[in-house]
């Protein structure tokens, strides 16, 4: 399998995502502006709970099936069936349980919003099993289409009924689009078609499979979904939606770059499992790239948080800049070194995979009940802090599995990583003490991640097209 089939599947889906984030630049500013951080608060607060049961209802089943033949028929008709009914039940419970957020959060609105947004869930499992069809089969196309007509469904939905004065049910209905239109091109578009075959015997590999996947998973939403929900307790919504702002920014690696490689490459290398060589090449190279990537990108719109926050969001927003820039160093690790999770998952080492998040979740969990008592700066600190203590620890773990050095590790992000903190450097100590408008400190901004970017690659050229022509011929 060479380098190039990940670098068109992952480009396929990372294409849609850019569409996706311009999109973003167009109608965030627009809410931002309609809507208030209490209304962005409000479903800040009630989409862990949406989101949390979501990964109930999808077990695992349909990462498992990706493994299994079409041929098979009753096995993914049953899973479809049997992800339906989950969906079903785990859906009127979450509407069941709205009054009883709406109470612990002290927010009567609450109650609409979450038997609203319960819809999505059932909604989320019925796409499930057709889509795991779709992955299965390297339609990566296929599923960057129906991705990008949900969002822009959404966006369309977002945006008129916040303009027609809807508020926090903009946003509502933003995730009730997206589901809508994801299940109707899902259905139409994925080669699997169910059949009323419904046998449990069938199935009991992929509950267990799923039983792993599902355990690193919910481990992972606790992680990514705690801080919302202790901020919205004990500082309000108001602040939840300053925060969560700065993260649907700090997020965006992850979204553009690193989710859609690590979904790609987990089908891709599944096959090729048993050889650790090679596993262990792709690895190292595709983590050289990310690091070429993120680095420069992170680092200088962190430097230049304050215009861009400005001019993106308005004044009102400005905190969230100042939460972006601290915690953009350890988000930006994250999003290089997350895809050790996929190599785990590719060699089968669920197990360590499961460790490694729990222990990185309790370490979490203790910084941010203790930071949260002294505010959003305190958390984002707290954040940083444990981000950098705990990435040795999960590297020790992690590498040895395929028997990579921490200086091979490294070595991949050492350049990127170090050009990058030195032109964000520069531009604090010579450009910002300059008086310019905002869109030129922008533009000088992009420049040095530009400089960055090509730095990295220029010195390093040529290994890196020996690794990559390497791969290649394998």
């Amino acid at each position: 399998m060479s380098l190039k089939k990940i670098a068109l599947g992952a480009a396929a889906m990372s294409a849609v995502n850019i569409l996706k984030l311009l999109a973003q630049f167009v109608t965030v500013p627009i809410l931002a502006r309609l809507l208030s951080p209490a209304d962005y608060g409000l479903v800040a607060i009630a989409m862990p709970f949406i989101l949390f049961v979501m990964l109930i209802a999808d077990s695992g089943l349909g990462m498992s099936l990706v493994r299994t033949s079409r041929d098979n028929r009753a096995e993914w008709s049953t899973c479809f069936w049997l992800a339906i009914l989950m969906g079903g039940v785990l859906s009127l419970l979450m509407g069941l349980l709205g009054p009883i957020i709406a109470y612990f959060y002290a927010e009567p609105k609450l109650t609409p919003i979450v038997w609203s947004l319960s819809l999505i869930i059932v909604g989320q499992t019925i796409a499930l099993i057709p889509n795991a069809a779709l992955q299965q089969q390297k339609k990566f196309g296929v599923i960057s289409i129906i991705d990008l007509a949900s969002i822009a469904a959404s966006i369309s939905t977002a945006v008129y009924t916040a303009m027609h004065g809807a508020g926090v049910w903009a946003l509502v209905g933003q995730q009730l689009a997206l589901y809508a239109v994801r299940i109707a091109l899902t259905l139409w578009l994925s080669p699997f078609k169910p059949q009323f075959l419904f046998d449990l015997k069938l199935v009991h590999e992929h509950l267990r499979f799923g039983r792993d996947v599902l355990s690193v998973n919910l481990v992972g939403f606790f992680t990514r979904s705690m801080d919302n929900m202790v901020l919205g307790k004990v500082l309000g919504a108001a602040p939840v939606g300053i925060y969560s702002m700065a993260f649907q920014f700090l997020r965006l690696p992850f979204m553009l770059v690193t989710g859609p490689l690590m979904y790609v490459l987990y089908a891709q290398l599944s096959p090729v499992r048993d050889d650790k060589e090679h596993v262990k090449a792709n690895f190292l190279v595709l983590t050289r790239l990310l690091a070429i990537i993120i680095f420069p990108a992170m680092a200088m719109v962190a430097a230049a948080q304050q215009p861009i926050f400005h001019l993106l969001l308005s004044p009102k927003w400005a905190e969230s800049g100042q939460i972006f820039a601290l915690a953009a160093a350890a988000t930006a690790v994250q999003a290089v070194t997350a895809l050790n999770a996929t190599l785990m998952m590719v060699l089968g080492r669920t197990a360590l995979q499961l460790r490694v998040a729990t222990e990185y979740f309790i370490m979490w969990a203790a910084g941010l009940l203790v930071s949260v008592w002294f505010g959003l700066t305190a958390v984002a600190l707290a954040y940083v802090l444990i981000v950098l203590l705990y990435v040795p620890r999960s590297l020790s773990l992690t590498l040895p599995v395929i028997g990579c050095s921490y200086m091979q590790y490294f070595g991949t992000m050492l350049l990127p990583a170090g050009f990058a903190l030195l032109l964000a450097f520069l531009y604090h100590a010579m450009i910002l003490p300059i008086d310019m408008n905002e869109v030129l400190q922008i533009a000088v901004a992009v420049g040095f991640g530009l400089i960055a970017l090509l730095l990295s690659v220029g010195l390093q050229y040529r290994s890196l097209m020996a690794d990559i022509r390497h791969l290649h011929k394998r």
